[in-house]
Formats: C-alpha cells, structure tokens, sequence
C-alpha cells in the first residue's frame, strides 16, 4: 500500500472528529451570539469569574478556595485567550483519545455537542479535567507511559477535586495489573510518586496559607450555604423539587428550569447506577473481573458518592446545583455508550445535543442554571 493511500486512510478515519470540533464550535459560538449578550461577558460568567479573580489576586478569600488552582494558573500564564486555545485543543485531543478507546462517531457526537461541548469553549475547567482523566485512563488501559501517566493523574487532581477519585481508582487498577504480572511494580512508583507530589500540592498550599489542608471541603457548607447530605437525601430532595412546592423558587422563570435541572441530573444518574449494576453482575456471571471496567465503576462510584455528599441549601438555590454538569464531566459516560445495552447511542445522542443547545442558550441569558 502506497504512503498516500495511507494517508489517506488515516485523514478518513478521523474526518468526524474534526467535523464534530468544528461543527460544535459554530453551534456553540451562534447561541452565544444570539444571546444578545456580549460574547466576552458569555465566556467569563458565574464560575469563571473567580478563576479569573484567583489568576489576578491569588487566593484572596476563603470562598474562592473551592475551586482548584491550576486553571488559574493557565490563566495566569497564558492569558484569557491563552487559556481558552488551552480548552479548546484539550477539547479536540479528548475526541482523539476517545476514538482511540473504541467510541464511535454518535458516542462523539455526545460529547462533542451535548454540555462538554460549550462548556469546554468557556474559562470553565470541564475540558482539561476531562482531557487530564480520560488521557491518564488510556495511559493506564495501554500499559504505556507511567510516568507521564501519573502527571496526567496529578494535574486531573489539581484541577479539580474529583480527579481524586480516578488517583485512587487506577492506583486500585495498576496493584491488579502487578498481581496479575501485567505490569512491574516499578511503574506503580514512576506513576505514583509524580502524581502524589501533585496531587498534595493544594492540600499543603492551604495548610500553609489557611491552617487547613481541607479548606475546599469546609468553606463549601461554610461559605457556599451547602448543606451535608448523601445520595438517598439527594434523590429525594430533587424528587420533592420535581413533584412538590417544598421548595421555593427565585421567580417563576426559574421554576422550569429547576425542575429540568433536577430531571436530567436525576436522569444521568440513573444511568451511572445502572452502568455501575450492569458491570458488577457481568463480574459475577463470568467470574472474572475486568481491571480497565473495574476502574471505570470505581471513579463512578466514588464521583456520585463525592458529588451528592454536599446539596445547596434549598432555600437559597437549586438544591442540587446542577448535577448533571458533573456527570457529564467525566469520561465514563461516553464510554459506558459503547455498552448497547445501557441505552440506544443514537437517541442519547439527540436527546445530549439538545440539551447541550437547550441549556448553553439559558446559560448565556444569565440565569442561574447549569
């Protein structure tokens, strides 16, 4: 076969992922324009304005201290429109890390258009977080790299708390594969040494500048009006906010779209559950445990668990803030698409892209959902 016939090959074997990039940045761009909106006020609202408060002033109340600095510090670095390229390209490589794990085009289709998509073209930390974990999952799933498996662990982790959850999932995944003598002991440390050095470096900050290595756990019911809660409390609350008044509402226009927030967030994590069911029963039925599945239904597990420990106040806000940004921000939902009997690619594809549409276009009236 010729080196052009190869190229060639190779060129069309990736043409929907560059037209899924493509078309998800017009999509997107358009709502933002129509919003009537100026497009810079758009890119900066509600959570970025404290990335970008963290990148100007540092750490300055204890508030900001819930969200994890190295967002901050891209911004710092590079600049607004440094750190936005940044989202973008990480964005476009997590399609070709997907493709690369078997997904296909209406799989990419979901996270390219559905939430990911826009939020991933905002000062927003959903691209890198899920770049950061998809990529260190594939590094783990090929046996290839530790070391710079364990930077990816460790920048996911410095990102955003969750990326804490995949640290433990495959330190978990990596032992199986030392038992099962498909690794060497020795790739466990060269992972593990850079990612802990990472992972501790926002822990050790706050210590030091706080007096409290966990003050991005404390300042949430402190300073961010949460409330302890679990998943059981969760579902019931959202249930009650679906088919009661228990709750009040900021206004009447708010009413709908609390109650969406609450179906879809219930929604996708029905399906998590399900995910998590389904693998475990396939554990048991062939008696033999996968370790990149076992993996996957760990940092689910652990994610729901670490999302639905903490609820807004009810009485101020949406008592689960969105949910289903979270869910849709890790990597497991668009692999999980690849199990045909969790639920038809094509309508979750349809049913994710206009949700994406849906939700992006309130987003950019400023209203208080996502």
């Amino acid at each position: 076969m010729t080196n052009s016939r190869l190229k060639a090959i190779k060129k069309a074997k990736y043409t929907d992922i560059i037209s899924l990039f493509i078309i998800s940045r017009i999509v997107y761009l358009v709502i933002m324009l129509l919003s009537g909106f100026p497009l810079a006020t758009t890119l900066q609202s509600f959570d970025a304005e404290f990335y970008l408060n963290i990148a100007r002033n540092g750490y300055s109340s204890i508030q900001s201290t819930a969200f994890f600095p190295l967002f901050p510090m891209v911004i710092r670095f590079t600049t607004l429109y440094g750190a936005l390229l940044i989202n973008n390209l990480a964005f476009l490589a997590s399609l070709f890390i997907l493709k690369k794990l078997g997904s296909n085009t209406w799989v990419l289709a979901v996270f390219a258009l559905g939430p990911m998509g826009f939020f991933s073209m905002l000062l927003y930390t959903e691209s890198l977080f899920f770049f950061f974990t998809v990529f260190a999952f594939y590094l783990m799933k090929n046996r290839k790299y530790p070391l710079l498996m364990g930077i990816a662990l460790g920048l996911s982790v410095l990102t955003r708390s969750s990326g804490s959850m995949l640290f433990f999932a495959i330190f978990i995944g990596m032992c199986i594969q030392f038992a099962k003598k498909e690794i060497k002991f020795r790739s466990i440390i060269i992972a593990y040494v850079p990612a802990t050095v990472l992972a501790l470096i926002y822990p050790v900050y706050l210590q030091t500048a706080f007096g409290n290595w966990k003050q991005f756990v404390d300042c949430q019911f402190t300073d961010w009006n949460k409330i302890k809660s679990n998943i059981f409390k969760t579902i019931w609350t959202g249930l009650k906010m679906i088919f009661t008044d228990a709750y009040p509402y900021r206004s009447d226009a708010y009413k709908p779209l609390q109650i969406t927030n609450e179906v879809l967030s219930l929604f996708l994590l029905a399906l998590f559950v399900i995910y998590i069911v389904t693998v475990i029963c396939s554990f048991i039925k062939k008696r033999k445990v996968d370790t990149e599945e076992l993996v996957l239904i760990i940092f689910v597990a652990l994610t729901l668990y670490a999302v639905n420990t903490t609820i807004r106040d009810p009485y101020l806000d949406s008592p689960t803030v969105s949910f289903y940004r979270y869910y849709y921000g890790t990597f497991p939902i668009c692999l999980m698409m690849n199990k045909k009997n969790i639920i038809a690619q094509e309508l979750f594809t349809v049913f994710t892209a206009a949700l994406g549409m849906i939700t992006s276009f309130v987003f950019c009236l400023n209203f208080f959902f996502y």
